[in-house]
């Protein structure tokens, strides 16, 4: 075990750095071989600072440590051994302008939080990642009002918990998070999702992937959720369409994520993809992809086609039935070319299955992909990866704008690089 100002020392005074030519870097002077103890006063880092696998459990010398991250905006810690909350705030006091944290697999379930813990606050944190760290939802609820009511904070990461419940204090309430991402829960009643609303009002996007959720309240009008204009629930284990329509419901729900989904999963790729943009009015942007009038009409007038001639359709199709009438079967219809491709997307650590519209340009893919990646266009580059028996065969980095993603002559298989610049 080491401290943190140990390891950024061993990390960085022997890297004779020349950073004077690198983009979001500050100027580091730095001799190459200095001793480890020895003064660090004009020693600066970048402002990125990645700490993973270091096997550090504490701070250490905080002056050292203040002065060294006076220019630190964001930190990783993923993967070290710190189980001390009283360790966590030190890092946010000692490293003030950070606005980027990652704690990503401390174990911090030991109750350590420094009993004024509620006395102090950060301004300047931007987004805080607990994922796997068995954090409690009281631990939350004492954790969160050190960041303002009315400050920044405004992501949150709490995935692999072991949540199988949200037990948020009554009244408890954080009006500035807008993102919120839940990933790898074991909660199946939406109640307890309908608590995180409750608790963030002003969410706007909630990223619940892998959870055991199979169906949503019969009568809810998701009133909690008035923001939410972002979900992404795949992975989960909704068993018919009538639980998919309930998502007609959300106030201001236009983007949608919902691969995954075994009896979805069932239903030929373009087949799914019309269903659920016919199902779906308040949907604008399905899996990643957006729909155009001319979609949305195409799947519109074939759902009506398919219910038709049954005993029972789906709620949808009188209203769809009124405004478009009733319509002749199609004849000699040929559905083998699909309009939309179901790939993976890997972006750095992330990935995830895409229906890509091929029928869109790679300017707009490229815009919708900065969803995916949480990084401008402008900062990012875009392979198309032709796999052959799961190896890649060919890669083309994508450069126009105006290229057709028919163009390409995409397959099932295939695979979608990001890069950053």
């Amino acid at each position: 075990m080491r401290t943190l100002t140990e390891a950024i020392k061993e990390k960085y005074e022997d890297t004779g750095l020349d950073t004077d030519s690198a983009v979001g870097m500050v100027k580091v002077y730095a001799p190459r071989k200095r001793n480890i103890s020895s003064s660090s006063d004009d020693l600066q880092l970048p402002p990125r600072l990645t700490m993973d696998y270091e096997n550090i459990d504490s701070v250490g010398d905080e002056t050292s440590l203040s002065h060294m991250c006076r220019y630190v905006k964001e930190l990783d810690l993923t993967k070290n051994c710190m189980k001390d909350w009283k360790q966590v705030f030190k890092v946010l006091e000692l490293i003030p302008q950070l606005v980027f944290l990652n704690m990503t697999s401390n174990d911090l379930s030991k109750d350590t939080l420094p009993a004024d813990c509620q006395g102090r606050s950060f301004h300047y944190l931007e987004t805080l990642i607990l994922n796997n760290t068995n954090v409690t939802w009281d631990e939350l609820s004492t954790i969160l009002p050190c960041f303002p009511r009315y400050g920044i904070l405004q992501e949150l990461h709490l995935s692999m918990n072991q949540y199988s419940s949200v037990e948020i204090p009554s009244g408890f309430c954080h009006p500035t998070l807008v993102r919120l991402y839940m990933n790898d829960c074991d909660i199946s009643d939406w109640h307890n999702f309908s608590k995180l609303g409750q608790a963030f009002p002003n969410l706007v996007s909630m990223t619940i992937i892998d959870c055991n959720i199979k169906v949503l309240p019969d009568e809810a009008s998701f009133t909690e959720f008035s923001a939410l204009t972002c979900l992404n629930l795949s992975h989960s284990n909704f068993e018919t369409w009538e639980e998919i329509d309930k998502f007609r419901r959300f106030p201001v729900l236009s983007s949608l994520r919902i691969t995954g989904v075994p009896f979805l999963e069932e239903t030929e790729a373009f087949v799914r993809r019309q269903q659920l943009i016919a199902r779906l009015p308040n949907v604008t942007q399905l899996n990643g992809s957006n729909i155009s009038d001319t979609e949305r009409e195409d799947a519109e007038r074939a759902f009506i086609r398919l219910y038709m001639e049954t005993d029972h359709p789906p709620e949808r199709y009188a209203t769809l039935e009124k405004k478009y009438g009733r319509l002749d079967p199609l004849a000699n219809v040929d559905l083998s070319i699909s309009r939309s491709m179901n790939l993976l997307v890997k972006f750095e650590d992330k990935s995830e299955f895409m229906d890509i519209n091929l029928h869109q340009t790679f300017g707009e893919l490229k815009k919708i992909l900065r969803n995916f990646t949480q990084v401008p266009p402008s900062q990012f580059v875009v392979y198309y990866v032709e796999m052959f028996e799961g190896n890649p065969k060919d890669t083309r980095k994508l450069v126009l704008p105006n290229l057709s993603l028919l163009s390409l002559n995409m397959k099932i298989g295939d695979e979608i690089h990001i890069d950053r610049k």
